[in-house]
């Protein structure tokens, strides 16, 4: 029961910050429309006051629903239950946590993810020319 609960408040969780963070995709969407150029768009997002708690928590998010997809899957084989209730569980709570994945990586990817990437891959190169 404790682990149904848990399963629900992650989902709803993740379904909730997904909502408000196809809001801030919006914004962030009209700041990069300013630019022409892919750096000043960039940093101008990466510059929004909220950008990096919103990457954190959509990383949180990700982690958990896909932790809680395979651990949901091990948890319900280890129990020794009826048969059916097992193969009905194994394929409604992972396939759940799996559409609201797809679901919230499709609004994370651009361009909050994007943003963080060509940051990292910038600062990558910055500390190999350094060196």
């Amino acid at each position: 029961m404790r682990y149904r609960i848990t399963e629900i408040i992650i989902t709803s969780v993740s379904l909730i910050f997904t909502l408000c963070l196809y809001f801030y995709k919006q914004k962030l969407v009209d700041i990069q429309s300013q630019y022409d150029n892919l750096f000043e768009r960039v940093f101008a997002v990466a510059g929004e006051p909220h950008y990096y708690a919103y990457l954190f928590v959509g990383i949180i998010c990700i982690i958990s629903l896909i932790f809680f997809s395979v651990s949901s899957v091990r948890f319900l084989i280890k129990t020794n239950r009826n048969a059916q209730t097992i193969y009905l569980e194994i394929l409604l709570y992972p396939v759940i946590n799996l559409v609201v994945l797809v679901i919230l990586l499709l609004v994370f990817w651009d361009p909050i993810l994007t943003t963080f990437a060509i940051l990292g891959i910038g600062g990558g190169i910055l500390v190999t020319l350094q060196s």
